[in-house]
C-alpha cells in the first residue's frame, strides 16, 4: 500500500513576474536571497516553494491570442509557486498579505513588473505512477520544468466533467512513458480588500503540469499557456 502523505496541499500562491529591463541580476538576487523566504516560506502553513523561468524559446511557444490572465502574452518570465497546507488557508493568506504590506513599507520589495498573481484552491491532482511523487512533494522533486495552463470551460461543461476528462482520458492516455509526471488543477480565490495592489485575479480555472505539452478538446479552450523551466539558484 502506498503511504498517504501526512501533509496535504489545500491551496497555493502563484506569482508571475518580470524583472525591470536591465535588472535581471538584481531581481533574482533579491528574490532568491530575500523575498522567497521573507515574503512566503517563513510564513505559517507554507510548506513548499519553487521558482521557474520561461526562456525566450519557451515564450515563443505561447498562444498569441489576447488573454484575460495576463495583459501581454510576452509578459511573465518568472513564476513562483508555493504550496499551503490544507485546512489552513486563511491563516497563511492573512500572514502573507500583512507581510507583503510590511515589506512594502520597509522598502524591501524590489522593482519588478507584475504579470499575474494570487491565491488558488486545489481542485484535484493526478500522478502518472502508482507509487510516484505525490503533488505535495512535486516542488521539492528535481523536475526540470512545468507548464502553467489557464483554461475556460466551454458552456455546458461542468468542472466535474472536465476533471474526469483530464484524469480518466487525456492524462491516462499519454501512457506510462509520458513526460507528464503529475498535474494539479486549481481555481482562483477572491483576494482580501487589503491585499497588495500588485496582485491580480481573474475567475478562471488553471492547470499546472510538470512538463511541456498542449491539450485542447471540446470541453475547454486554452487562454494562456506559459512554459517554464526550473530556476537553479546561484548560492555563491
Amino acid at each position: 500500500m502506498t503511504p498517504t502523505p501526512s501533509v496535504s496541499t489545500g491551496s497555493l500562491l502563484v506569482s508571475l513576474l518580470d524583472p525591470k529591463p536591465g535588472d535581471a541580476r538584481g531581481f533574482h538576487r533579491w528574490y532568491e536571497r530575500d523575498h522567497f523566504y521573507a515574503g512566503c516560506m517563513l510564513g505559517p502553513r507554507f510548506f513548499a516553494g519553487r521558482r521557474y523561468v520561461a526562456t525566450r524559446d519557451h515564450r515563443a511557444l505561447r498562444h498569441r491570442d489576447p488573454s484575460p490572465i495576463v495583459p501581454d502574452m510576452r509578459a511573465g518570465s518568472c513564476l513562483a509557486l508555493y504550496w499551503i497546507e490544507a485546512g489552513h488557508h486563511d491563516e497563511a493568506e492573512s500572514w502573507a498579505v500583512e507581510r507583503v504590506n510590511a515589506l512594502n513599507a520597509a522598502d524591501r520589495m524590489h522593482p519588478r513588473e507584475q504579470a499575474h498573481g494570487g491565491f488558488y484552491d486545489r481542485d484535484w491532482s493526478w500522478e502518472r505512477d502508482a507509487d510516484g511523487v505525490p503533488i505535495e512533494f512535486a516542488l521539492d522533486h528535481p523536475y526540470p520544468g512545468l507548464l502553467f495552463l489557464c483554461i475556460d470551460r466551454n458552456e455546458g461543461v461542468t468542472s466535474t466533467q472536465l476533471a474526469e476528462w483530464y484524469t480518466e482520458t487525456f492524462l491516462t492516455a499519454l501512457g506510462k512513458d509520458s513526460p507528464v509526471a503529475c498535474c494539479l488543477a486549481a481555481t482562483p480565490r477572491p483576494l482580501p480588500e487589503d491585499a497588495p495592489a500588485m496582485l491580480s485575479m481573474k475567475s478562471r480555472q488553471h492547470h499546472v503540469t510538470s512538463r511541456r505539452y498542449k491539450c485542447m478538446n471540446d470541453n475547454h479552450r486554452s487562454i494562456s499557456c506559459p512554459r517554464l523551466r526550473r530556476v537553479r539558484s546561484n548560492r555563491h
